[in-house]
């Protein structure tokens, strides 16, 4: 083994770099599929929010919303919302439960399964098959 890293020492480390530059370009393209998905979710100012609508699944949640007129909010939207009522910004929406997952109509990176987002000392999103059931929150 030794004489065989001493052979291809050179080889060895061009095979490491190569492997690095992978890496960084697979960082930079997914960063970058992650910004356009963001960039054309749009956050509008002064939402109305609805009441709770109930823990149902992703289909369910989205048909409740169109009834109402509304719709479901994207991941951007709901976590500042949930942010709001949870550290005291500017506006209240109030009404949402602390550590309840509440869907959005955000679509994870990869584009397979929607975000839902949660208050628990901090916003969190995570991703969840449309069969779940999570709350719901329309706004138009």
């Amino acid at each position: 083994m030794k004489n065989f890293v001493k052979k291809n020492w050179s080889k060895i480390l061009i095979f490491v770099g190569i492997v690095c530059i992978i890496f960084i370009v697979f960082s930079v393209i997914v960063t970058i599929v992650v910004g356009n998905r963001d960039s054309k979710e749009v956050v509008a100012p002064g939402l109305i929010w609805s009441g709770n609508q109930g823990v149902m699944n992703w289909d369910k949640a989205v048909a409740t919303c169109n009834s109402l007129g509304d719709r479901l909010p994207n991941h951007k939207e709901l976590s500042i919302a949930l942010r709001d009522q949870f550290e005291g910004a500017n506006f209240s929406t109030g009404g949402f439960q602390a550590g309840e997952l509440y869907w959005s109509s955000t679509k994870d990176f990869i584009g397979l399964i929607y975000l839902a987002c949660s208050y628990a000392n901090e916003v969190f999103c995570n991703g969840g098959k449309t069969k779940f059931e999570r709350a719901v929150r329309c706004v138009h």
